[in-house]
């Protein structure tokens, strides 16, 4: 059911419903989803397992030197988006505009016994959701056109984005008038629909701690076949990150019991890793997962007999 509010916790062990939920808030093209296994998978993978703040731009530059020649990115955007849909850790999450894309993410990875974190991880998966049109909604980040004297900056893309990271960081996490009012213009011009915000400035929801959300261009056949986009976070504080991003979702848990029923309901719409990540290294992860699924489910039915 739509919901204005944060914070709604819904859980499913019937397949129609949750179908039908997602049917519905899909039918309103104005939420954005993220299908995840575990609930650490609400940090960007930086911080997420270990702490990879500190050398952010050295894995930047890195990327830069050794893996430009595989791919072509015209933003920083777009070149941090080729590195984070092949594992390098970065500061970006990932959503998409449609639920079952985000599902079929959720469920990529079958619930193994072992120690979780936390206890309903054991048992659930889940789709972390928000209407974005009360949420910050980029093209990309303002570029600062100030005065340099005397000085020069590198040219390569990795270093602009140090630059706009670092600025956009600093204002959203610590807004101070005057230079933050003109940073916050910088974001108007670069942002979707600013003309009608429904009365809520970006001055606003940056004060009110909403989500910021990239829409990137489509550079990669990733982000086109999964209708991606990317949440922002104004810090890399794994706890004030995760404060933040729950107090403005929703969220649906997904009884692990409906997980293959709903694989392969996914499959029959084309939902599935061999489609929504179309290359080589994605296609070997999907079919390994698969065989050990097959096999799992195998040694469980003779277990019975």
């Amino acid at each position: 059911m739509k919901t204005d509010t944060p914070n709604v916790e819904e859980y499913y062990n019937q397949q129609d419903s949750l179908l039908n939920t997602l049917t519905y808030l899909a039918s309103f093209g104005t939420y954005v989803f993220r299908g995840y296994n575990k609930q650490d998978n609400l940090l960007p993978l930086l911080i997420r397992e270990k702490d990879y703040s500190g050398v952010e731009f050295e894995l930047l530059n890195e990327f830069e030197k050794y893996g430009s020649h595989y791919f072509s990115a015209d933003s920083p955007i777009d070149f941090i988006s080729y590195g984070q849909h092949y594992g390098l850790p970065t500061r970006l999450l990932d959503f998409t505009f449609n639920p079952f894309i985000a599902l079929s993410f959720a469920l990529f990875s079958k619930k193994s016994p072992g120690n979780y974190k936390e206890v309903e991880d054991r048992s659930y998966y889940y789709i972390r959701y928000c209407d974005i049109g009360e949420h910050i909604h980029l093209k990309g980040l303002p570029v600062f056109q100030g005065l340099s004297f005397g000085s020069y900056e590198s040219d390569f893309i990795s270093s602009r984005c140090r630059r706009i990271l670092s600025e956009y960081s600093t204002f959203l996490s610590k807004p101070i008038s005057g230079v933050f009012q003109d940073y916050v213009k910088g974001l108007s011009a670069c942002a979707y629909n600013s003309d009608s915000d429904n009365g809520n400035t970006i001055t606003q929801k940056i004060q009110g701690q909403k989500l910021c959300f990239i829409d990137p261009n489509q550079s990669n056949q990733r982000i086109i076949m999964q209708q991606g986009l990317f949440m922002l976070p104004y810090t890399l504080d794994p706890v004030v990150h995760q404060k933040i991003i729950t107090n403005n979702t929703s969220v649906i848990k997904i009884h692990r019991d409906l997980r293959e029923s709903l694989l392969k309901y996914l499959d029959t719409l084309g939902f599935n890793t061999f489609r929504l990540m179309p290359d080589l290294s994605s296609i070997c992860a999907a079919v390994t997962q698969r065989v050990k699924d097959s096999r799992a489910a195998k040694s469980e039915l003779f277990k019975k007999k």
